[in-house]
């Protein structure tokens, strides 16, 4: 963030894209404990190390916007991704906690949360949903 602040005198947006999944998420009587934490460090630790040390440069700065990554999955669900739709739930609530928290000094902050789209990666990883119409290609 200092070199951001030296390079070009202050900070006023930081977008948070962070995020992922893996085919080793499961349900949370499934996925193994690492695929949680890693889901937690990259999705969420991630946001809020950013967040940690971005805010003050952006208060510094006069206000600005923070823009977090969520997931629709943070707000409908899925199979087989208690991992990744936690993480992204708790951005979810990050994010609006901060809102509250950094108003006062003209910081706004929001997340998007877009819905899969359909490349070869996330068609390999996901099963057939009968939820949602999308099956995995072999």
């Amino acid at each position: 963030m200092r070199e951001v602040v030296r390079t070009f005198g202050g900070l006023h947006i930081l977008h948070n894209n962070a995020g992922g999944s893996s085919a080793r998420d499961a349900a949370v009587t499934e996925a193994p404990e690492d695929e949680f934490w890693a889901r937690i460090r990259i999705d969420l630790y991630g946001t809020w190390l950013c967040c940690r040390h971005g805010l003050p440069e952006i208060v510094r700065s006069g206000g600005g916007s923070v823009i977090n990554m969520s997931s629709i999955f943070a707000f409908v669900g899925t199979h087989g991704k208690d991992a990744y739709t936690a993480a992204k739930g708790a951005v979810s609530a990050l994010t609006r906690s901060m809102a509250v928290e950094f108003a006062k000094d003209r910081v706004r902050v929001n997340a998007i949360a877009p819905g899969a789209t359909a490349t070869d990666r996330v068609l390999a990883m996901m099963k057939v949903d009968g939820v949602t119409g999308i099956s995995a290609r072999n």
